[in-house]
């Protein structure tokens, strides 16, 4: 299974897509000097979902920002890359309407450091800044025009393609977005495919040596089957936005272009990848497989922990050997040797039913296969040494992950 050679590579969509003129997701910026007052705990929170979109380096300073926009009786923060962008909104007591962009990591240093109490905020339009007090702290931070912020698209076009629930979908994104790929010379296999069909939703992504999969149930049906790649980056840093977030997160699609997941407290927006996703489908079929294994999770993740530590000074292998002793019992033993360090071996007692045989895997991608399974007992699906192994949880039909073998000189 070589999956790299199966993908169509193509270049992203331009960050400048991002700056397309359509209605902004917070209200229209001005320049305005705005007054509000919101809590602290609130808006450290909302401070430290909106950074997973800031931009790390970039030639445009107002990208290291972050959007403050009050109006009515909410502040709402947005950051972007041009890649990502996160939206977070807040209740506050707004006395003034405004907006004004600001250093993210200052701002959140310096919130993450007041006391757990009101904090009012109070912009000044002439020398574009924003005077933070809280109990006896006073803070003034200088930033950029909001209208030096890039438009982020909304989609209040498009109505939602579906509805997921937070918890279902950051156990899918922590399942699979880990497997794709980071070359960007392949941005097909950087992104998470997600496909809509009927009454599920599908997750895969994959890199040229494992493929992860994980479906979900929707409430209701789809009215059409929807593929779309999303990048990974956004899918993980939608993980982590909705971990503690309330009620079902809308899914919007823009002619494929743009995907956006919507909660009532937050929203993420990313540009999709276009091309030709690989064809990893037909590697996920484990009832192919003449041998299957079956042991508990964590003893299996001790067991290859153990190894790794050997593995990685001998090309990161561990060899994984099925032996079959009676009616379905039989061992499975993982071992990793490497010459200049040492040897490590351990049996443990495993169900089989099938033949056995011997497999080197990657360690790495061995122990994240088990890592990713949530249930007590762990099936190993086999078909010979130079196959792809099919790792799934026993029980639990929704998550495969797929790895390759590694050749052994």
């Amino acid at each position: 299974m070589t999956i790299a050679n199966t993908a169509t590579t193509t270049t992203a969509a331009k960050p400048a897509r991002s700056r397309k003129k359509v209605e902004a997701i917070a209200s229209t910026p001005s320049a305005t000097a705005f007054h509000a007052s919101v809590p602290q705990e609130q808006l450290k929170r909302a401070l430290a979902k909106a950074q997973h979109a800031v931009a790390s380096k970039s030639t445009m300073p107002v990208l290291g920002n972050v959007l403050l926009v009050a109006a009515g009786s909410q502040l709402t923060i947005s950051a972007t890359n041009l890649e990502i962008g996160i939206v977070v909104s807040l209740a506050a007591q707004v006395t003034r309407d405004g907006a004004i962009t600001l250093p993210a990591k200052l701002l959140a240093d310096v919130v993450g450091s007041l006391p757990n109490e009101t904090i009012a905020m109070d912009m000044d339009a002439r020398d574009m800044s924003v005077k933070l007090t809280c109990g006896a702290f006073a803070a003034t931070i200088k930033g950029i025009a909001a209208e030096e912020f890039p438009t982020l698209p909304t989609l209040d076009h498009c109505a939602p393609i579906a509805t997921l629930a937070p918890e279902a979908l950051c156990s899918a994104i922590s399942q699979v977005a880990f497997a794709a790929c980071s070359d960007e010379t392949r941005p097909v296999l950087t992104s998470v495919r997600i496909r809509l069909a009927d009454t599920s939703a599908s997750f895969a992504a994959a890199d040229s040596f494992r493929i992860a999969f994980r479906a979900i149930a929707l409430e209701r049906p789809v009215a059409r089957r929807q593929e779309v790649m999303a990048p990974a980056r956004a899918m993980i840093a939608l993980g982590k936005v909705l971990g503690d977030v309330d009620g079902q997160v809308a899914m919007l699609i823009d002619t494929g272009d743009q995907v956006v997941f919507r909660s009532e407290e937050v929203t993420l927006l990313a540009r999709c990848i276009n091309g030709t996703y690989p064809a990893v489908d037909r590697y996920l079929n484990p009832t192919a497989s003449p041998t299957v294994v079956e042991i508990e999770t964590k003893e299996l993740a001790r067991a290859v922990k153990l190894a790794s530590f050997f593995a990685s000074a001998s090309a990161n292998v561990v060899r994984v050997q099925l032996a079959r002793v009676d009616d379905d019992k039989g061992r499975l033993t993982i071992s990793a040797n490497a010459a200049e360090v040492g040897d490590n071996t351990s049996a443990h007692d495993a169900t089989i039913r099938g033949a056995g045989g011997v497999v080197a895997l990657n360690a790495t991608y061995l122990a994240d296969a088990i890592d990713a399974i949530a249930t007590p007992r762990i099936a190993i699906h086999y078909s010979s040494a130079q196959q792809p192994i099919i790792v799934t949880g026993v029980g639990d039909e929704t998550y495969i992950h797929v790895a390759m073998p590694m050749t052994v000189r």
